[in-house]
């Protein structure tokens, strides 16, 4: 299923209405919409980096923690575990199909 299709299913989605099973899976769908979006944004933390090191734009840790929605020491997490990331794809892959989490993807950039 596509993430323009999750998200609008998603979106049509009362969880008042679901039953054990409907928690279940959009749990696992929510899940993989997270996964998606932060393969996004590890893609686009190391472009940044990439782009620093030319000197045509500001590292990810800038970018990340100006824009206000983290904290500095999270902007550094997210852009090590990025640089991290790049030499697994693998990972970044299970990562953004939603099969693992951030915390799994934290210890592989330790």
């Amino acid at each position: 299923m596509s993430m323009t299709r999750l998200v609008e299913q998603l979106e049509r989605t009362d969880p008042a209405t679901l039953d054990a099973a409907g928690v279940a899976v959009m749990i696992r769908d929510l899940q993989r919409l997270r996964g998606f979006i932060a393969e996004t944004e590890h893609a686009v933390a190391r472009r940044s980096n990439e782009l620093a090191t030319c000197g045509a734009g500001a590292p990810a840790t800038e970018v990340l923690a100006g824009n206000r929605t983290c904290s500095p020491r999270d902007a550094a997490r997210t852009s090590l575990r990025a640089e991290a990331l790049g030499d697994f794809p693998e990972v970044s892959g299970q990562l953004g199909h939603g099969r693992i989490g951030i915390e799994h993807a934290d210890v592989v950039a330790a």
